[in-house]
């Protein structure tokens, strides 16, 4: 029996034997380059560049006739009020930093930017005004401001892009050309007096105030020849 327990001694030891592990194999490193060839491509169109948003698209400086999204001018309709397609339509209006000394900023850039404050100064007027004067409001609507030295009474305007709105609300590339992204500017007031900022359209075609101060205006700013410094206007033809 001594060689039966000899047997089983040495199948024990052997089941107790760690096994030998092989050394790993090294793994095979891709050549140079190679990824490149089986990697798919991205076809997918690269985003267009967009146009600085804060740009307004408006100077300092310079004038303007505005229009509606039906193309309607803004004019004077002979009463008080400002209004679409009134009798005298073809009025330049300069954009204005302040309502003191010099429209321009004070430095080389005359860019309007978005919810900047700016003044329109109106090259016409009206006979109640006697002559040029600021666009004003009477706490319901537009109209050329009698009271030019009066600070409450001027219209403090702010505008925005509308691009992001309505396709409707773009502008056709012949309409105007100089027109930041081709796009209506929203239009309405910054911290008026009364609190009311809002602007709004009646059916009839004057533009009043809202206290909602969302509302808006729709307008394109075509660029036209201003006065000369001193306001005075030149015949409407060459406007």
């Amino acid at each position: 029996m001594p060689q039966l327990s000899q047997y089983l001694n040495f199948l024990l030891a052997l089941s107790l034997t760690p096994p030998v592990l092989s050394a790993p194999s090294t793994p095979m490193l891709p050549l140079p380059g190679l990824h490149n060839l089986f990697t798919p491509l991205d076809d997918s169109p690269m985003p267009p560049i967009q146009p600085q948003k804060d740009e307004l698209g408006l100077f300092y400086g310079k004038c303007y006739r505005l229009e509606n999204n039906k193309k309607q001018k803004l004019g004077y309709q002979q009463g008080a009020y400002y209004r679409y397609d009134a009798d005298d339509n073809r009025r330049p209006f300069r954009v204005c930093r302040s309502t003191r000394g010099s429209c321009k900023r004070e430095q080389d850039d005359q860019n309007v930017y978005k919810n900047d404050r700016f003044y329109l100064w109106d090259g016409h007027g009206s006979a109640w005004s006697k002559g040029p004067t600021w666009i004003g409001f009477t706490g319901v609507f537009l109209y050329p401001n009698i009271y030019r030295d009066i600070e409450n009474y001027i219209a403090p305007f702010k505008a925005h892009q509308s691009c992001d709105r309505s396709d409707s609300l773009r502008v056709n590339n012949d309409d105007l050309d100089e027109q930041k992204d081709k796009c209506l500017l929203c239009v309405n007031l910054k911290n008026s007096y009364n609190n009311y900022n809002g602007l709004a359209t009646y059916p009839t075609g004057y533009v009043y105030q809202t206290a909602n101060p969302s509302d808006c205006v729709y307008w394109v700013f075509k660029e036209v020849d201003c006065p000369d410094d001193d306001y005075m206007v030149e015949d409407e033809d060459e406007l």
